[in-house]
């Protein structure tokens, strides 16, 4: 018999009970009877509590829905939504003269649709409802079948509507009121014509039925059970049942809140009690029995997050259970269905078995993301005339490692993505985004990229797409596969649903459209989890816990604005109106979850009420009114308390790297001829920090590569150095006088193409692509800097000309030897320098800079000491690297003298600006002409520095200079505060 008690007590659950009582009086003959309750959910409990009741099998009692039964009288079925939609617009359109899209229309339609369910199920005549201003000549006399108060409140909505006073804001809700009577009949008589209908509609057409010619139900006779607020349509089925006497009334209700008006949870059982009595006279309320008043366990729980509400739950449940196994008899209940994901996350590892009954919203996860991002990706696309279509590269990335994405097509997808930002790719075509050869992913990635002109590709694309993610194995069958094939499934199925109703209402709307319609429809939609009812622990939203009854409750989320929702009732209906004709309002809302929040407490034992007390992200942080409200009134003693984060600060400790083990494999590679090569920048690094030098160079720690496409930066410097190599490549080996640059700068076109073009290299990796620089204002004004730069440079060359050209871009390689004590040992550097002019008795070394020199301050030395110093204010890495330059080049060419030249190009128009590094001498500085006599004490302290980067007994410790590490990209990993 389970874990339920036999025989019943009075605070059994009321389905138990109402099984055991139709048992009791019905016998094998409850098999003829026709069971409706308000979800499919009560009539599986009320299944498994009559199968307790029975000595041997029979036939289970037919379970039927309120609207089944509508349905079965008014012969028609329910369209699927997005049907609705299209043969809405249909009819909006044809009786309202607008030139509005379906594309905006449908984030509205359905608001529209819903009004005309509400009218429907709560048989409000239309005509006198949405009739215009102008047409009431008589308002008292039209609406003589409304009270004297609805009247009033009609009258005082449509002042605001006389003639002649009319601002743009009623006239525009004139005109569109005006358009919704006759949309609401050709809507109708467009879906009659294909028996299909929207719910109210139904309900309506069964309802009116019954009233006109009442219905042969046969010998049928039906059990309504567990229902609360009714609407008119279905009093009406109940009446009419009632009157044919061949309906039974089962209500679940507590004498504490039905019994007194002030309580609103009772506000519709107390209507429901006096129009239609239950049959056994103890289950009406008065004297009965009141389960809500048994004792209980009650404690109400402040936390300061939304998510550690999720992270308590182990402690809760352990609490509410007392131990026990986590079985139906207890229920996580949501009341904010967001808190889904973290609680599925949060249960407890004894959890056996889990049944999850709720709606999860789609958009909230990953399977909307990536279709979000596919139509980003594919409306932001550009095809112009002679040039195949081009994809952004922020939104290629951003699918390319969407993590389903990586999931099915992982090595292509990173491949690809490594390719855009290597290739420094802003736009990249179809071309560019093809695998490599040979590629085994279990969905080709090129088929993201191919041209999609109709909705019919797209949706191809998305079926293709969402089955190889759907059939995608992982090592075990882990929540996160579970999760998976549920978003994969509900999209699939809205997908497939909003091409046939396109289809059935013959439209064809362009691409840029269905996307913006498919959008609109998955961002609406829930997922609605399925699981079995019967066994294991409960996880569902506040309205999923109708008619079941549970002995530990945990209910999260209990914040004013969470439970009941604050915002108004979407409606095109104004509430004056609303009220006026017997719709229901703000305040029906609230008194429908005021019954699910008291029914749900009535047979509880343990409960546990949870709330964010912190707010945040637009709440108030302010628990429920009906959790106030129960503080205040209920009869039992409630318990508080506050759970909050415990935050300790623990100061970082120094981090130091050992030379040992891989570390001091790796620093063997750039000895001697080792795999490795040093560079000028590793050495600023070392000086700078030894902890970011071992980041960078031997954990390899990189900073993310990204598209560089704004002007200035990296990309900037890489267009000008290519210029200016490729504009002195022609005068490489020979000497270069005035007159050869000031032709140069005569021919402007000239310059002008090969910015150009080097810009589109740098961008695109095609120099063809120069006409996309005209239409990308960033790209144009990136390729004017760079022409700016390179005639301001040729302005400045041409006043120190003549001079020889003796290298561009020329590599450097050298052995540094270290002043460790061991013959031969050095490390191997390499490096490129931008230009080598050949001088008279000597050479002068050219480094571009495109950054600020700040004022001539980075060219500007203490001493030669200063270069190796671990201050931030005194070091110079330009200088360092142009000195490191100029010291291996006087070796190898043998110059007398050596000038190093720091040539920033913000700074070379100015007049008194000649490129010299300045030295410090006396009260001022001297320009360096010849860095031959420096060139010692460099080395000097080079071969030192070396010989302490490879020193195996010194480890590698983070600097003390806080200075330096504000733009340091590994200051998060050290945990430097600044």
């Amino acid at each position: 018999m389970g874990i339920y008690r036999q025989p019943l007590g009075p605070d059994a659950p009321f389905l138990e009970r109402t099984a055991h009582r139709l048992y009791s009086r019905y016998g094998e003959q409850i098999s003829s009877l026709t069971l409706v309750f308000p979800s499919r959910r009560a009539h599986l409990y009320f299944s498994e509590y009559l199968s307790q009741q029975l000595t041997r099998p029979l036939w289970q009692p037919k379970a039927a829905g309120v609207a089944e039964i509508f349905s079965r009288i008014s012969g028609l079925t329910e369209a699927n939504r997005y049907l609705l939609a299209a043969e809405l617009y249909k009819s909006y359109k044809k009786n309202r003269d607008t030139e509005e899209s379906f594309e905006h229309f449908y984030s509205w339609g359905e608001v529209m649709l819903a009004d005309f369910d509400a009218l429907d199920k709560y048989l409000v005549q239309v005509d006198p409802l949405l009739r215009n201003l102008a047409a009431l000549k008589n308002i008292d006399s039209r609406l003589a079948f409304l009270s004297k108060a609805q009247r009033a409140a009609i009258q005082a909505f449509w002042k605001n509507f006389a003639p002649g006073e009319n601002g743009r804001l009623q006239a525009d809700f004139a005109s569109l009121w005006s358009a919704l009577l006759p949309t609401y009949y050709d809507l109708r008589q467009a879906l009659r014509k294909k028996k299909l209908a929207y719910q109210g509609m139904i309900y309506r057409e069964g309802a009116e039925a019954l009233l006109k010619n009442g219905f042969d139900f046969g010998a049928e006779r039906f059990v309504f059970i567990g229902f609360n607020a009714l609407n008119e349509c279905e009093k009406t089925l109940l009446r009419h049942l009632q009157q044919e006497q061949r309906a039974e009334f089962f209500w679940d209700c507590d004498p504490y809140y039905v019994g007194s008006k002030r309580q609103e949870a009772g506000m519709f059982m107390r209507q429901n009690l006096a129009d239609f009595p239950p049959v056994d006279s103890d289950e009406a309320p008065g004297e009965a029995y009141s389960p809500f008043a048994e004792k209980k366990d009650i404690q109400v729980i402040a936390t300061t997050s939304d998510v550690l509400q999720a992270k308590l739950l182990p402690t809760l449940l352990g609490e509410a259970c007392g131990g026990e196994p986590l079985d139906r008899r207890t229920a996580i209940v949501l009341a904010d269905e967001g808190l889904l994901i973290p609680t599925l996350y949060s249960l407890p590892p004894e959890t056996e078995a889990l049944n999850v009954t709720m709606g999860y919203p789609l958009a909230q996860t990953p399977m909307y993301s990536l279709v979000e991002l596919l139509i980003r990706l594919h409306r932001g696309a550009r095809k112009t005339e002679n040039q195949p279509q081009r994809f952004y590269h922020k939104d290629v990335l951003a699918l390319l490692q969407h993590q389903y994405i990586r999931m099915v097509a992982g090595r292509d997808a990173r491949a690809l993505c490594s390719k855009i930002v290597r290739q420094n790719r802003v736009y990249a075509t179809a071309q560019d985004l093809l695998p490599e050869e040979g590629s085994r992913a279990r969905f080709p990635v090129s088929r993201l990229f191919a041209l999609l002109p109709t909705p019919s590709d797209f949706l191809a694309l998305l079926h293709s797409l969402m089955q190889a993610i759907a059939t995608t194995e992982t090592a075990e069958d882990t929540l996160d596969s579970k999760l998976r094939r549920e978003y994969v499934a509900c999209a699939y199925r809205a997908l497939n649903q909003i091409a046939d109703a396109l289809r059935e209402c013959e439209m064809k709307p362009e691409l840029p459209v269905f996307l913006a319609i498919l959008r609109s429809a998955l961002k609406s939609l829930r997922i609605p989890f399925e699981g079995e009812p019967v066994a294991g622990l409960q996880l569902m939203g506040i309205l999923e816990t109708r008619t079941l009854d549970f002995e530990n409750l945990v209910i999260l989320s209990l914040n004013d604005d969470v439970f009941p929702r604050g915002e108004p009732l979407p409606s095109l209906i104004p509430y004056n109106l609303r009220r006026g004709f017997g719709l229901p309002t703000a305040d029906h809302h609230e008194a429908t979850y005021a019954y699910c929040f008291y029914r749900l407490l009535q047979r509880a034992k343990r409960v546990r009420l949870v709330y964010n007390r912190q707010g945040g992200d637009a709440r108030s942080g302010e628990m429920s009114r009906y959790l106030r409200q129960l503080m205040m009134e209920c009869p039992h003693s409630l318990t508080e308390r506050s759970v909050s984060y415990s935050v300790t600060h623990t100061p970082p400790k120094p981090i130091a790297v050992e030379k040992t083990g891989k570390v001091a494999e790796i620093l063997a590679e750039f000895l001697d001829n080792g795999q490795r090569a040093i560079s000028a920048s590793s050495i600023n690094s070392y000086i700078a920090c030894p902890l970011k030098f071992y980041f960078a160079q031997i954990a390899r720690l990189r900073e993310p590569e990204e598209v560089d496409e704004e002007v200035g930066g990296r990309t900037l410097g890489n267009i000008f150095h290519r210029a200016m190599q490729a504009i002195y490549t022609p005068f490489l080996g020979k000497s270069i006088a005035a007159a050869d640059i000031e032709a140069l700068l005569k021919s402007r076109p000239a310059l002008m193409a090969l910015a150009e073009a080097q810009t589109a290299k740098e961008i695109f990796s095609d120099e063809q692509e120069v006409a996309e620089i005209a239409r990308n204002g960033k790209l144009f004004m990136l390729k004017e800097t760079v022409l700016t730069y390179v005639e301001e440079m040729l302005r400045y060359d041409m006043r120190r000309a003549p001079f020889a050209i003796s290298g561009l871009e020329a590599p450097v390689e050298h052995r540094l030897h270290l002043n460790n004590g061991e013959a031969g040992s050095a490390v191997c550097f390499k490096g490129y320098v931008d230009r080598v002019d050949a001088l008279p008795g000597g050479i002068r070394i050219v480094d571009y800079k495109t950054g600020s020199s700040l004022n001539g301050k980075k060219m500007k030395l203490l001493s030669v000491d200063a270069l190796f110093s671990e201050k931030e204010a005194e070091r110079r890495p330009e200088i360092l690297q142009t000195l490191l330059y100029s010291s291996i080049l006087r070796r190898q060419t043998s110059a007398a003298a050596v000038t190093p030249m720091l040539l920033f190009v913000r700074s070379i128009c100015k007049s008194d600006f000649d490129g010299s590094i300045k030295l410090k001498s006396g009260a001022g500085y001297a320009a360096v002409d010849d860095v031959t006599p420096l060139l010692p004490r460099f080395e000097e302290l080079l071969c030192g520095k070396l010989s302490e980067m490879f020193d195996l007994a010194l480890p590698f410790v983070q600097t003390s200079e806080a200075e330096t590490c504000a733009l340091c990209p590994y200051n998060e990993i050290c945990h430097r505060q600044l």
